[in-house]
């Protein structure tokens, strides 16, 4: 005989047991996730527009020589940014993306269109036509044009315009509507027998729009190898498009960098012209007065003007060598100071410089403006990279202007000890005769403007041979093409993995939390761990739809389970005079008739002698199940209207008998406590071996409270997956105040696996399990749909 089980505190294992049994039960949830994952994976594999990263490796050079920050100022450091942080900036520059979009046809984007329009995928001088106009202006933005390739020299076009234009054209014929005018021209391609019903899909962008598309998306990197390699790399639908974008980039990012290098010999030369211009004026004068005295005074050849010319141009060529010094020295501080204020202006490199730290100082300067210029590209005065640029200029600045003056005063001084060797020189003049003085001085004049035009003239071509020898310090290591390219979406290998993860997570992760948040008891401990009273009973589920499975299926798992439920009654029930069982539950439709009912099956099959009492009497049942009428019963009994042996009835089962609860009275309460009920109680003791007690849902109606006192046994049925959680809390409340005699517990409804041999309560199953072949198989009901069996295992 097994005795009534005590409940036992839970552990970690059997927490373990209970939500892997829960995902083991729920398999086919798991199954059809992980089917829907993986299909919706592959479907979107196939579906979504594939993107594609372009990339190219450029190799940026170290600059020529130039000044550093101390050659002007000493030791003062003006924390020069890193050079390839400026290339970076020179490179994702939005005017350099607006040239490179200027010399690419990107405003037109063709698709094709797959499937009925399912997949578009963008196509780019890979369609078999092209749409041009002669103004680009003319096409309307975003309108979307549909071209089908009939045949080889057909197309149909429709286009949703103010109203919808539909048409066939021959291919190279102009398509003009009202509002839209385009010719449909072959794209380099002969025969069109390979795009026959194919279709696709054009429309205009305005050059915003592909800026837009572009210009952020491009990403350049340093590369790990080396920290003069910038990676460049652009993300697009298709591998050609993005690969021109790249290499035109490149292109105009070398000219750009060319011309920047260029800038400074370019302003030496087109100063050098300025005064080659005056020059050449003032040469040309000289020349036509040297050549008017001359003739004028007949005079061929002169020794003495010659020898005396020479020594004075000699001087007078120092002086004016000073004097070009001073006026350009000028002009440079006056320059210097429009630099300090925010004006990007390049300093020329004059031949006259001959200080190398004045050099070298004008050099650097030339470097920090054209850096602050590309800055600006990007940022606004207030960035702290132009900010910190403007501080070092300036003080830069500053100190080239104190420079500056240092030399102006130096060369005053030599410029008057030459005038006054140049007065010394003339006062020799004064013994000649005025001819020959004349003429001494336009030779001078002549000789000096000469020397120093054919000195600006080889400044000139030095100049220009400077410019024309600058190299430029990018260099393209990797071009752009399919070497350098990856699709990057969609990953397929990443999708599926992702996908299985999803397919074997999401059903279990649900289930878990559907099993905390559950207000349903669920399993056994949801009750013991909380009540510590007996369990009695374990009924196990019934497959049939049928009121009395024990009498049908004697040999079924659920008649064992009310078997096993007598055994254990016993140990309840020591004395002979004990025999009155109650059944009650917290509300209705927990099994707390069935269980009254299938109980008397089998405790009159035990050849026990049973009386069944229908005291729910605000809704009786079992009249309906037995079949029999309840116009009398035991509310007919208790007001006087039948005796007792009126009102007991046989059921057809043998050792079975029925007292049926009789019409509803409106005072059950009244009737329950009458002296009637004492006696008949009583009465039945002596004539049955077990009364049991259908009596009313103690948590709805106070009836079985007032029953208490005729009761030895009461048996609270939980059902599986029905009863509230909260019904603990009343649990307690009758346990704590012994409110019904024995009270025990009997789960009910409970759904074993035969595959592990444990219920949702974690004890083994009365009959299930490893011995489940023993036992009467119940019949299914036919109607019991797939789908309906599915949602009824839902959490």
């Amino acid at each position: 005989m097994n005795r009534p089980e005590r409940p036992t505190e839970s552990n970690t294992n059997t927490d373990f047991q209970r939500y892997a049994f829960l995902l083991l039960r729920n398999w086919y949830w798991f199954a059809i996730t992980l089917s829907l994952a993986i299909g919706i994976a592959k479907m979107f594999n196939v579906l979504a527009p594939r993107t594609y990263q372009v990339s190219c490796q450029v190799a940026v050079g170290e600059k020529e020589a130039g000044a550093s920050s101390t050659h002007m100022v000493g030791s003062i450091d003006f924390n020069e940014t890193n050079p390839i942080n400026k290339e970076i900036g020179v490179l994702k520059s939005k005017s350099l993306a607006e040239q490179t979009l200027a010399q690419l046809n990107f405003n037109i984007t063709y698709y094709e269109l797959i499937r009925g329009a399912l997949i578009k995928r963008r196509r780019y001088n890979e369609q078999p036509f092209i749409l041009t106009n002669d103004s680009l202006d003319r096409y309307v933005p975003n309108e979307e044009i549909f071209i089908r390739i009939l045949d080889p020299h057909t197309a149909e076009l429709r286009i949703e315009h103010e109203t919808e234009i539909k048409r066939q054209i021959k291919i190279n014929e102009r398509f003009q509507a009202p509002g839209v005018s385009f010719q449909l021209e072959t794209n380099g391609v002969d025969d069109f027998s390979g795009f026959i019903g194919k279709e696709y899909l054009a429309y205009y962008q305005t050059n915003e729009a592909i800026l837009n598309e572009f210009w952020p998306e491009l990403s350049v990197q340093v590369s790990p190898t080396s920290q003069n390699i910038l990676v460049l790399s652009l993300s697009a639908e298709n591998i050609n498009q993005p690969a021109d974008y790249l290499a035109k980039l490149c292109e105009l990012y070398d000219k750009k960098d060319l011309e920047l290098r260029n800038r400074t010999a370019y302003n030496t030369i087109c100063y050098i012209d300025g005064q080659l211009k005056i020059l050449n004026e003032q040469l040309l004068q000289a020349e036509d007065s040297l050549i008017s005295f001359k003739r004028k005074y007949r005079i061929f050849n002169s020794e003495i003007s010659t020898s005396v010319s020479e020594e004075f141009v000699k001087q007078e060529e120092e002086i004016k060598e000073y004097a070009l010094q001073e006026a350009s020295l000028l002009d440079m501080d006056e320059k210097l100071t429009h630099i300090a204020r925010g004006d990007n202006i390049i300093l020329p490199l004059l031949f006259a410089l001959t200080d190398s730290r004045l050099t070298s100082g004008i050099e650097h300067m030339n470097q920090q403006v054209i850096e602050r210029e590309i800055l600006l590209q990007n940022q606004n005065l207030k960035s702290p990279s132009v900010i910190r640029i403007n501080q070092q200029i300036q003080v830069e600045a500053e100190a080239l202007r104190s420079y500056i003056a240092q030399e102006l005063d130096n060369m005053n001084k030599r410029d008057v000890h030459l005038k006054g060797e140049l007065s010394r020189m003339e006062a020799k003049l004064i013994d000649l005769p005025s001819v020959e003085r004349r003429l001494a001085k336009l030779t001078r004049d002549f000789e000096l403007t000469e020397n120093l035009y054919n000195m600006y003239q080889q400044k000139r071509i030095e100049a220009k041979l400077a410019e024309a020898s600058t190299v430029s310090n990018i260099r393209m290591l990797d071009p752009p093409g399919r070497g350098s390219t990856r699709l990057i979406s969609p990953k397929k290998k990443q999708n599926q993995q992702t996908a299985l993860i999803i397919g074997i997570l999401l059903p279990g992760v649900l289930l878990v939390v559907f099993e905390i948040l559950s207000n349903q008891v669920r399993y056994m401990q949801d009750v013991t761990n909380q009540i510590k009273l007996p369990v009695v009973g374990k009924l196990a589920h019934s497959r049939a739809n049928k009121y009395l499975p024990t009498r049908e299926y004697p040999w079924a798992g659920i008649t064992e389970s009310f078997r096993t439920l007598h055994a254990k009654i016993k140990y309840l029930m020591m004395d002979e005079d004990k025999n009155v069982i109650a059944i009650t539950s917290g509300s209705s439709g927990e099994g707390k008739t069935f269980c009254a009912m299938n109980l008397s099956v089998v405790l009159a099959g035990a050849g026990k002698k049973v009386l069944l009492i229908g005291m729910d009497l605000r809704r009786p049942r079992i009249h309906a199940v037995f079949e029999t009428g309840n116009d009398e019963g035991l509310t007919t009994y208790l007001i006087g209207n039948n005796s007792k042996e009126e009102i007991i009835r046989e059921t057809g089962i043998k050792n079975l008998f029925l007292m049926n609860s009789g019409p509803i009275p409106p005072n059950p309460v009244e009737l329950i406590e009458h002296q009637r009920m004492t006696d008949l109680i009583a009465d039945c003791r002596t004539k049955y071996d077990y009364i049991i007690i259908d009596s009313p849902p103690i948590g709805l109606v106070a009836d079985a409270l007032h029953i208490n006192k005729f009761i030895d046994v009461y048996l609270f049925v939980i059902r599986m997956d029905y009863t509230k959680k909260k019904i603990n809390t009343l649990l307690k409340e009758l346990h704590e105040s012994r409110s019904l005699n024995h009270l025990s517990l009997v789960f009910n409804d409970i759904k074993q696996d035969v595959r592990y041999g444990y219920g949702y309560g974690y004890g083994y199953g009365y009959g299930y399990g490893y011995y489940s072949s023993y036992y009467q198989k119940e019949e299914r009901p036919r109607k019991y749909k797939l789908l309906k069996r599915l949602l009824r295992k839902i959490p």
